[in-house]
């Protein structure tokens, strides 16, 4: 409980993950505040439904934010020595590498649903036309994100923890996020299993006309986002176990 807390109280004091959500929050409130001053001095409106809209047409985005956020979080760490400390005073490896897990899951799912919340909030109060339909697509598409972008964080996080340079950690995150996918689709002509299993990787889910037009994507997202943080998890503690701490 007191590392936990520990944890708790070095993110807040992170100046990198409060400046980039800082960053966030703003830019989400300027870009709506801007579209409400517009839509006083022009005819064509700017409606809520097309904000909304917008968010979900770039919903690809969301799991490199997600890592983004993971990476701000966790980096400096190993510069810092606290995980050595922390070993030194008796925390099993595996305690402690799920507890930063939890303490990234936290406040990642935190900053993720402020924003969306944040987005929704302003577009009903500042802009015109945010009709029902496009409010419950836009919740629809964030709630099926939500377990992907928790299982990139969980993917970065056994990356991180398994390497002496943090700050290079993003490097493999984003060749599986944005190589894997499209290195499987080649091979995917030669071997066309290896196109279906592009399909199911995170990046391949996270794209909103798959989520708005394909059936049974919120139990696909779902299952897939588990399964990353399950195996991510596995592999990461195992191969934390067998690490020498310095």
């Amino acid at each position: 409980m007191n590392y936990i807390k520990s944890e708790f109280y070095r993110t807040i004091r992170c100046r990198g993950f409060v400046i980039a959500s800082g960053v966030i929050f703003a830019l989400c409130a300027a870009v709506i505040i801007l579209c409400a001053v517009m839509n006083q001095n022009y005819t064509v409106k700017v409606t809520g439904s097309a904000i909304l809209g917008l968010v979900i047409m770039i919903s690809g985005s969301f799991l490199y934010f997600a890592a983004m956020i993971g990476y701000l979080i966790d980096n400096g760490e190993k510069k810092e020595h606290t995980v050595k400390h922390t070993v030194a005073y008796g925390i099993a490896r595996e305690k402690l590498y799920l507890l930063r897990f939890a303490n990234q899951a936290v406040w990642g799912t935190a900053v993720y649903f402020l924003t969306a919340g944040l987005l929704w909030l302003l577009s009903a109060l500042l802009l015109p036309g945010t009709d029902a339909e496009s409010v419950n697509l836009f919740w629809k598409t964030i709630v099926t994100l939500y377990p992907l972008c928790i299982g990139t964080l969980a993917l970065l996080h056994a990356i991180s923890m398994n390497m002496e340079n943090t700050n290079l950690s993003i490097v493999p995150l984003a060749l599986i996020l944005s190589v894997l996918p499209w290195a499987l689709q080649i091979i995917g002509m030669r071997f066309e299993i290896m196109t279906e299993v592009a399909r199911w990787l995170p990046s391949s889910l996270a794209n909103y006309s798959r989520i708005l037009e394909e059936a049974g994507m919120v139990e696909k997202c779902w299952g897939v986002g588990i399964f990353w943080i399950a195996a991510s998890s596995a592999v990461g503690i195992l191969l934390y176990k067998k690490q020498e701490i310095r």
